[in-house]
């Protein structure tokens, strides 16, 4: 069985397109190759959570994500089966079989989007590594005992699994810190051995939280960004899927329940620690679900943690509801159906994936460099419960790929999609002071041969040549300015992108942007500190038009008249500060 699924992982690896976060590893590839030993320890430095190095090992090596993702996806559900019974599955017991089979079900039916999770090489590496290894290490904390096992390669491991499991998420990283200090806390209280290895495993989960926090790049936008609306959408998704779980052992215990009083028969009845746990993982599951949303790793993927906490109890109740024997064949049914399902659906639309991306490869690499490429989207275009769908839609991704990965201007569909987001069509223009004179060839090699549209994409550009030639030269400041942008009531004023001023620092908008309201409103959220300005102006400019605005608070609004782009534009009497860019469709 467990081969099956490995199996079925690799085949889901082996096929998996880039896309997403992927873009931006490779893209940093083809920057730095060869690529230097320096070179990686300044990305390991700059990019320390768990699943940025793995990422870009991915990445980099394509057969460690085809033999080791798989692998960490198996030993996380047998990690997650140790953790709910405190014990390793026994390859000899057909009923630890069952148990383990319907957690994996479990974990299928009870999780959002799992086939996004489990198929999508971001989300491997930032969702399920990091959750792997502290599910083992809270795994080892549960069954360690009255008497817990010493020595020093078990100590060694458990440090690098702690380290692994705080340097991977916020949310979870912090709940497994607070589940452990209450359980060193428990144990001094009962008298119980508490090894060094705990005290170091504790050590080792704040060590890696402090790499998560010193991370600048989360692979979220906080909530802040993300807005209270994106952040309960998630949280009602959650509730669905996890509500599947919940109703599965509740149908089935109360007909249990309805059997055993009108044929007086017995029904298996949970022990008072099995409850305990069940109650544990409830409770635990919306303790996740509370610091997720206030944490910067919020989305489909973020919820997958919790929702597993569900499958969690739901199979310790199932483990005990089987033991009546109609019980046990409908379980094994549904298990077996589910496996069936997954396995289908993951080989039909990853091995399609597949195919589409070959075919995109072959027209990206065929187009000229520095022109546009005609691309055909990917057959699933949305994002679904299997698969991520067309990601070359977003401006942000399709930028960064056609000018870090394959030297071009831009991408562009062959056929109408409904999920491309037009280019902003804003140029841009780099300038750095330095102390010393520092030749015009160099700054653009370190800008590169093409500067986005986009101002997420050049903002990035433009910090990353600060970075690089600031190690070499005394950079004192730069301007990120747009060149091409003008609208009645400017004024003549400059218009930046973003600014590295003396005595003010870096100088960059954050801030986001949403579809139109009941009232067809779009609106700009903004960290108006950010600005480091009195805004005494705001303009909302696209289609040839300047738009009227109404502030309120953080938000921006105005109503766009036609689809396409649509820049926010704050500014004080000297100068101005492009803020955002917004896409509209209707």
């Amino acid at each position: 069985m467990l081969a099956a699924w490995w199996g079925l992982y690799a085949l889901v690896a082996y096929w998996t397109p880039w896309q997403g976060e992927d873009w931006h590893q490779l893209g940093w590839i083809n920057r730095y190759r060869p690529i230097a030993f320096d070179d990686a320890v300044r990305y390991v430095r700059v990019n320390s959570s768990l699943g940025d190095v793995v990422g870009q090992l991915a990445i980099a090596f394509p057969w460690f994500h085809v033999l080791v993702s798989p692998t960490i996806i198996v030993l996380f559900i047998i990690g997650l089966h140790t953790l709910a019974f405190a014990r390793l599955p026994s390859p000899r017991s057909s009923r630890d079989t069952l148990v383990l089979a319907m957690l994996h079900a479990l974990v299928w039916m009870g999780a959002p989007r799992v086939g996004v999770t489990f198929g999508h090489r971001p989300h491997v590496a930032h969702f399920v590594y990091g959750l792997c290894a502290l599910v083992w290490l809270l795994a080892f904390f549960r069954c360690a005992g009255d008497d817990p096992k010493r020595g020093r390669l078990r100590t060694i491991g458990l440090v690098l699994l702690s380290i692994a499991g705080g340097a991977s998420n916020h949310h979870i990283a912090l709940l497994g810190l607070g589940v452990v200090i209450a359980t060193i806390i428990a144990r001094r209280r009962h008298g119980h051995a508490v090894p060094p290895w705990m005290l170091l495993a504790t050590a080792g989960l704040v060590l890696g939280l402090v790499l998560l926090f010193l991370n600048p790049n989360p692979y979220f936008a906080a909530l802040g960004r993300r807005g209270w609306s994106s952040a309960l959408t998630q949280l009602v998704l959650f509730l669905t899927e996890g509500a599947e779980t919940i109703a599965l052992v509740s149908m089935t215990a109360f007909a249990l329940l309805v059997r055993s009083r009108l044929r007086r028969v017995p029904m298996p009845i949970p022990t008072v620690a099995e409850l305990r746990w069940m109650l544990t993982c409830f409770v635990s599951g919306f303790a996740l679900v509370a610091v997720g949303l206030l944490g910067p790793r919020w989305g489909d993927p973020g919820m997958f943690a919790p929702a597993v906490l569900f499958a969690a109890g739901g199979a310790v109740a199932m483990s005990r509801l089987v033991e009546d024997h109609w019980v046990r064949r409908g379980a094994i049914v549904v298990t077996v159906a589910v496996h069936v399902v997954v396995a289908f659906q993951m080989i039909r639309i990853y091995h399609q994936a597949a195919e589409d991306m070959d075919v995109r490869l072959a027209q990206l690499r065929a187009a000229p460099k520095g022109s546009i490429a005609t691309i055909t989207p990917f057959r699933n275009i949305q994002t679904t419960f299997w698969f991520l769908g067309e990601d070359l839609g977003y401006v942000t991704n399709r930028e960064m790929a056609a000018i870090d990965v394959f030297g071009l201007r831009d991408i562009t569909f062959d056929r109408e999609t409904g999920v491309y987001e037009p280019s902003s069509g804003l140029e841009m223009r780099v300038t750095l002071r330095f102390d010393q004179p520092v030749a015009d060839a160099v700054v653009q090699a370190a800008v590169g041969p093409q500067l986005g549209t986009s101002l997420h994409v050049a903002r990035h550009q433009w910090r990353r040549a600060m970075s690089e030639l600031g190690r070499r030269y005394s950079l004192k400041s730069g301007d990120l300015e747009i060149v091409n942008l003008d609208f009645p009531g400017r004024n003549g004023r400059p218009i930046y992108a973003a600014r590295l001023v003396h005595g003010k620092g870096l100088i960059q908008p954050r801030s986001a942007w949403r579809q139109p309201d009941p009232l067809q409103r779009m609106s700009f959220i903004v960290e108006w500190k950010s600005l480091r300005m009195r805004v005494t102006d705001l303009f909302v400019v696209g289609m040839g038009e300047t738009l009227p605005t109404k502030r309120e608070g953080k938000r921006v609004y105005f109503v766009p008249l036609w689809a396409g782009s649509y820049t926010l534009v704050a500014c004080d009497p000297t100068e101005c500060l492009a803020v955002e860019t917004a896409w509209v469709r209707y």
